[in-house]
């Protein structure tokens, strides 16, 4: 399950004006267990510890007036 909530932001650096974008974002959900062995991965060489999630997003495309 995926939330959002989103809080766009008009920025400007010189003369150009942008959005910028902050997220409150709330992500739930489950792995399915994974055969080790056939992947041929010593249980040593998992590094737990440094697993991280990534994912990309799209946000809306607004036009500030």
């Amino acid at each position: 399950m995926f939330h959002q909530k989103y809080f766009p932001e008009k920025k400007k650096r010189g003369i150009y004006e942008v959005a910028v974008y902050k997220t409150d974002i709330m992500l739930t959900g489950r792995f399915n267990n994974i055969p080790w062995q056939k992947l041929e991965i010593a249980a040593d060489q998992i590094l737990w510890n440094e697993a991280v999630l990534l994912f990309k997003s799209t946000g809306p495309v607004e036009r500030y007036q």
